[in-house]
């Protein structure tokens, strides 16, 4: 059995997430800043978050 594709998927999976450490450290480094000031996130740059809180808001909305 080859199991190049799954091999192959896990580096991309690895490759991906050392990058995406990379972002995280970057915004972090910013939102340090002196410069920086928080607000709302926006639901269309940030989707992930928003779908979530919307999911969690469904769930919280049962009890």
């Amino acid at each position: 059995e080859d199991n190049q594709p799954t091999r192959q998927a896990i580096s991309d999976l690895n490759t991906v997430e050392l990058e995406d450490q990379e972002v995280v450290k970057s915004v972090q480094s910013g939102i340090k800043s002196t410069l920086y000031s928080n607000g709302r996130y926006s639901k269309i740059n940030e989707k992930g978050v928003h779908y979530f809180h919307t999911l969690l808001t469904k769930f919280i909305s049962k009890y």
